[in-house]
């Protein structure tokens, strides 16, 4: 990427905040980065993280799964607000920051909903029909 961006090692060493020596290690695959230098590189480049660190094809492939998993928790997060009675009425923004949170937390469709329960109860916890928070523990 540096040799890509025609930035000498000092240069590209210095727009990541890190030390010609410290690039080198990273160059030469001794060390792997720490996410502040990949973040970084990734701005510089002008690349998303996934880009970066996936190439075009395997970001790309990446990106349809999430989205194909976000999609089935949002699914499934719906059946149960509608078994237990509770509205789940959220503009795009907010279904969108709901999704990246469980996603972050591990959410899973199936064996493990535990986080979506959780959701549930948090969405409205007076509610009798709510999932009982001590069965969650």
């Amino acid at each position: 990427m540096r040799k890509q961006l025609g930035l000498s090692q000092a240069k590209f060493a210095e727009a990541l905040g890190c030390t010609k020596r410290t690039l080198l290690t990273y160059e030469t695959l001794r060390r792997d980065p720490p996410f502040r230098i990949i973040r970084e590189a990734a701005r510089l480049s002008d690349l998303s993280i996934d880009e970066l660190a996936l190439g075009a094809e395997g970001a790309s492939r990446y990106r349809v799964r999430a989205w194909q998993q976000a999609e089935s928790i949002k699914q499934r997060l719906i059946e149960m607000a509608i078994l237990q009675g509770i509205s789940l009425e959220m503009d795009s923004d907010r279904w969108n920051r709901v999704m990246q949170i469980l996603l972050m937390n591990g959410a899973l469709i199936g064996t493990n909903e535990r986080l979506l329960e959780i959701f549930l109860v948090l969405q409205c916890p007076d509610k009798p029909s709510a999932p009982d928070i001590g069965k969650l523990q």
